[in-house]
């Protein structure tokens, strides 16, 4: 899995990806959903080298009915990598943050973190995920307050993250507790989000965490350096 995500990242850097792209939207139909799950990532990592990247998200449209959670949680994740490289990711993002199923809407909670890491100015991006931290789903609201502390890591003044972030600690799910303490440590990191994906996706299963605990401790372990710079 590890090997494909390096491929895309790789291949997104080359003048002609398109013998990388052949290669990994394959395995979006594997039979293994290990690898479908990461072969949506890997894509949405790639999208940063594409003319279109929109294409990008058109292969992923399917994906986020698979049968399996983590798959559709993985779609909706690259998906908003894909929306790193709009110009108008709110309104590319705006119909999942709503769609039926949970897993998706916590992919996309987590994503709009990795979006607004981006983005000197993520105030809008923090108003659509503390709405999604009210959702009905555990799961979900412990997504959005993950994303909400990738978010904080453009907030200069630590009162401005304590304060974003303070309320979820004393949520009555453990996981949505557990997903603040992980939030606050992030907030005080700088993101990578290449190298913080593909570590996020080693980490899963050697880990005692959940996948986008895993993405999120990825990308607060990756290089120290913000994404484009």
């Amino acid at each position: 899995m590890g090997a494909t995500m390096a491929l895309s990242l790789i291949g997104s850097m080359q003048a002609d990806c398109s013998g990388m792209l052949r290669a990994v939207t394959a395995l979006l139909k594997n039979n293994d959903y290990d690898l479908r799950s990461c072969a949506a990532l890997g894509l949405g990592l790639a999208a940063g080298g594409m003319p279109d990247p929109t294409d990008i998200s058109d292969l992923l449209e399917p994906l986020l009915k698979d049968p399996e959670p983590d798959v559709r949680f993985s779609a909706a994740l690259g998906t908003a990598l894909v929306a790193t490289r709009v110009t108008d990711p709110l309104v590319m993002l705006r119909r999942l943050v709503t769609h039926k199923d949970e897993n998706v809407r916590a992919g996309i909670a987590v994503g709009h973190g990795v979006v607004a890491s981006r983005f000197s100015e993520p105030t809008d991006f923090i108003s659509v995920m503390t709405e999604l931290a009210k959702d009905k789903e555990k799961a979900v609201r412990k997504s959005a307050v993950l994303g909400l502390g990738m978010a904080a890591t453009r907030l200069r003044e630590t009162d401005s993250k304590l304060q974003l972030l303070r309320q979820f600690v004393s949520d009555r799910e453990p996981i949505v507790r557990r997903g603040a303490a992980l939030a606050l440590g992030v907030s005080a990191m700088e993101i990578e989000i290449p190298v913080g994906t593909i570590l996020g996706e080693v980490f899963w299963g050697k880990v005692p965490l959940t996948h986008d605990e895993c993405i999120v401790a990825g990308l607060a372990s990756s290089l120290a350096l913000r994404y484009g710079h």
